[in-house]
């Protein structure tokens, strides 16, 4: 019933983005999903056939969404791109390297910046945590946040000996909110770090029965 329970709550939300038309979102949750079959796959192979039918099942009840997921996601991208992100890039640095101090400390968390991602409209937030990092603390800022990111690696790799299929799940939703979006301020991003931390000090895997 958990697993049931589980991939409702789950298909609910891979529904809710692909509604708002969250291209990202979508395309690392379909990759984190198809991982963690083939895991499945490869450690039970009696679970591949049953996996294919689901999957086939799921594809002819949901044609008609799935094409027009498809077709809004195609269509925001012929129109936005990938939402002026090189851009905004460009302007931090330049605001960045106008003076120093802006350089190596930044501007401080009340930093505001004429963002090309959203009009040009001055706004204290960008949408990457690397350019966001460069324009509130400057290059000091983003080697502490380099460091703290590098000794993640390990925890993680500790969870993926131990636990793959959840290693796999917590992949999407950090790559977003580090890499590509402003997922990183949201409290969802440190309660998914905090659980990443703590299953891979357990020695029995929290997805395992």
């Amino acid at each position: 019933m958990a697993a049931i329970a589980c991939a409702v709550g789950g298909a609910l939300c891979l529904g809710a983005l692909a509604g708002a038309v969250h291209r990202t979102a979508l395309g690392l949750a379909v990759l984190s999903l198809a991982l963690t079959a083939l895991w499945w796959a490869r450690r039970r192979p009696w679970l591949a056939l049953p996996l294919l039918l689901g999957f086939g099942l799921l594809a002819m009840a949901g044609g008609d969404a799935l094409v027009g997921a498809w077709q809004q996601a195609a269509e925001k991208t012929r129109l936005t791109g990938i939402n002026a992100r090189w851009e905004e890039a460009a302007a931090v640095i330049d605001h960045a390297v106008a003076t120093p101090w802006a350089l190596l400390f930044g501007d401080g968390w009340g930093a505001r910046i004429a963002n090309p991602a959203v009009g040009g409209w001055r706004v204290s937030y960008t949408h990457t945590l690397a350019s966001y990092s460069l324009l509130k603390t400057g290059l000091f800022g983003m080697i502490a946040l380099g460091a703290y990111l590098a000794a993640l690696v390990r925890p993680w790799c500790r969870l993926l000996t131990a636990d793959p299929p959840l290693a796999l799940a917590v992949v999407p939703p950090l790559l977003m909110a580090l890499c590509l979006h402003t997922s990183f301020k949201y409290l969802d991003t440190g309660v998914i770090l905090s659980l990443m931390l703590v299953a891979a000090e357990r020695r029995k895997g929290l997805s395992v029965p």
